[in-house]
């Protein structure tokens, strides 16, 4: 069985090797587990960041302010429902396009001619191509089409297009020019596009409406650019940011790799989508009108403002989860992408973001595992939550600094779990080692002592130790005699009585029960814990002893049998204090020349016809005022004889 100090030099080596295990593991599910869990993990880390960096910085300045006209269900209930047909929206287009915006986008995808035109609802009822009736209805009504085509020419515009299975190329491919190795080796491709073709002005762009969800269902991303059947085209947002400031082309730049259109520079990523910021105080916010009010109210002020037309209606299929709302309508997500882009806000995972969070995660587990094991409680968790502090709000910093999203998800959950891991072997160590103590001591050392050494057992010197001790031993005068005249249980009544109020008083008195052997009790004071004043406590240990044994000899039971006084001998001296034995049976004693002495002490009372003899050791640091002289005596171990002495 190690002692105490051994296990000292090697126990924190386990809980250490516990937190590394754990935080591997951790690290492991975050790396090799589920990827719809990990993607949602990492996103959930991403937003709380981007909210915690964006809301708390300077208030984001944006050159264009964005508005958005809500076809919404109280304008479906007084203008019809859904789909329109072209002239109706046509109608919507002219309002707009009198308050003078500088661009307009449609978060709608428009292909084909009219599908609500009457020529078209006739067809749908089976009326012939070459049909008079037809052909005059189709002569007088307008055309919803081409009155939408011209209404549309009034604003600089951008139609939506979605992506599509079939080789269906863009009527208008974008115009992108290109300085250095553009790599997009992750970015959104298709083999065509759903785009309109009726509709489309001479001037007007094409841009993507499509928003890509992350596996819990919530828009986190916006296109940039896609890539169709080997042509880049843009998103809905990045194209009405070029038609706006009149750049006839954007520019694709490969180192930094960055996109310019007009005025607006933004940070391109290598799946070629915008990284959403989430709703926060210190960025601007689109206006939002509804479409009732754009039909029936006078033209609105909307000069230089970007404008764009979707959908709130729910039974018109707009509305997505995004991180600020389950129910956001997608057009504006599109408008907050203008605004983002607009401020420049593009965050971006830096290169080499894997192997930093696992250097980093390496370094916070070893910091995690190894504070518990070494430190007390306290000191370990606020260290603990000084790493974490550091690895969050370090984040949140290079995020609002440099636009780097670098997540702390994996070097936090590592933190957590070697520390958690480390923390629950070092308890569990802890609580044997304080179970072992109190076996071990709870039969030698008062229940106070014994819980003082299990809360820190460093102050216990199991190991052999030299030190300064009192030893104080016992015995019973007459006890052969008294044996034969009580039988077997009145004796064992009578000794238990007896060593347990006597054990009792040596506890009291900070004393360590090393033995009893037949009628003697051997203790020792200054060990394992150190005793202030040792000797004194002994003396006053053993005063207490012949006061208590005085009177329980002249009880009833005890009286009849004869029951002997108690004597003691008292001395202080060097001893060798420690564990000795074999495994199974450890004796935690002391030996040297004090012990030795009580024992030679306690039966000189005899001589002197005294109940406690204390030795020069031990009297010496007594004051003298308590003793009294007895002579001398030659001891086993002095060359000449000591002067003994016993309480006043």
């Amino acid at each position: 069985m190690p002692t105490l100090r051994a296990s000292r030099r090697i126990g924190w080596l386990t809980p250490v090797f516990c937190g590394i295990a754990a935080a591997i593991c951790g690290v492991g599910f975050l790396t090799l587990g589920p990827a719809p869990w990990r993607e949602v993990s990492r996103a959930g880390v991403e937003d709380s960041m981007m909210r915690w960096a964006y809301g708390r910085r300077f208030e984001a300045q944006s050159a264009f302010e964005v508005a958005v006209v809500d076809i919404d269900s109280a304008t479906l209930e007084r203008f019809g429902a859904w789909p329109w047909p072209r002239e109706q929206l046509a109608g919507l287009v002219n309002r707009i396009a009198d308050g003078r915006p500088s661009a307009l986008g449609l978060d709608l995808v428009l292909t084909g001619t009219d599908p609500r035109s009457p020529a078209m609802e006739l067809r749908r009822r089976g009326l012939p191509e070459n049909d008079p009736l037809l052909k005059a209805i189709e002569s007088r009504l307008p055309p919803g089409d081409e009155m939408l085509r011209k209404a549309l020419a009034r604003v600089p515009s951008v139609l939506g297009i979605a992506l599509d299975l079939k080789a269906t190329p863009a009527a208008r491919p974008a115009q992108f020019l290109t300085t250095g190795d553009i790599a997009l080796d992750r970015i959104w491709r298709a083999p065509g596009v759903v785009a309109p073709d009726v509709v489309l002005p001479e001037q007007a762009g094409l841009g993507l409406v499509a928003l890509p969800a992350d596996s819990d269902g919530i828009v986190r991303r916006v296109p940039l650019v896609a890539e169709v059947a080997g042509e880049f085209q843009p998103g809905l947002s990045l194209e009405l940011l070029r038609i706006s400031s009149g750049a006839s082309a954007f520019i694709l730049s490969g180192n930094p790799r960055v996109i310019t259109a007009g005025d607006v520079r933004i940070a391109l990523p290598g799946d070629g989508l915008l990284r959403l910021v989430p709703t926060v105080s210190s960025l601007p916010r689109p206006q939002r009108i509804s479409a009732a009010d754009i039909f029936e109210g006078p033209a609105r002020d909307l000069r230089g403002k970007i404008v764009l037309i979707g959908a709130s209606a729910p039974e018109i299929g707009g509305l997505r989860s995004s991180m600020d709302d389950s129910l956001t309508p997608s057009v504006v997500i599109h408008a907050q992408a203008v605004l983002q882009m607009a401020a420049g806000i593009s965050p971006l995972t830096p290169k080499g973001a894997k192997g930093m969070e696992i250097g980093l995660s390496a370094l916070a587990a070893m910091a995690g595992a190894v504070m518990p094991a070494i430190l007390p409680p306290l000191l370990a968790l606020a260290g603990a939550t000084l790493i974490l502090a550091i690895l969050v709000f370090g984040s949140v910093f290079l995020l609002v600094l440099h636009a780097s999203l670098l997540s702390p998800l994996m070097p936090v959950v590592a933190t957590v779990l070697a520390f958690a891991a480390s923390a629950l072997t070092t308890f569990a160590m802890l609580r044997r080692q304080a179970s072992m103590i109190r076996r071990r001591f709870e039969q030698h050392l008062s229940p106070e002592v014994v819980a003082k050494i299990a809360r820190n057992p460093h102050q216990a010197k199991l190991a052999g130790e030299r030190r300064e001790i009192t030893a104080l031993f016992t015995d019973i005068e007459g006890f052969t005699a008294f044996a034969e005249r009580a039988g077997p249980e009145a004796m064992i009544t009578l000794l238990d009585r007896y060593f347990e109020e006597v054990v009792a008083i040596i506890l009291r008195h900070g004393g360590t029960v090393d033995k009893i052997v037949g009628d003697a009790v051997h203790a020792f004071f200054n060990a394992p814990l150190d005793l202030d004043d040792h000797a004194g406590c002994a003396v006053a240990c053993a005063i207490e002893i012949v006061g208590w044994t005085e009177k329980f000899r002249h009880d009833d039971e005890a009286a009849r049998l004869g029951f002997g006084r108690t004597r003691i001998g008292i001395e202080s001296g060097e001893a060798i204090v420690g564990d000795v034995g074999v495994r199974s049976k450890l004796d935690y004693t002391a030996h040297g020349y004090a012990v030795n002495a009580a024992a030679r002490l306690e039966g000189a009372n005899k001589d002197f016809g005294t109940a406690i003899c204390i030795g020069p050791g031990a009297a010496a640091a007594v004051a003298q005022d308590k003793l009294r002289p007895l002579g001398s005596l030659q001891l086993r171990g002095h060359s000449q004889p000591v002067n003994v002495w016993t309480v006043a």
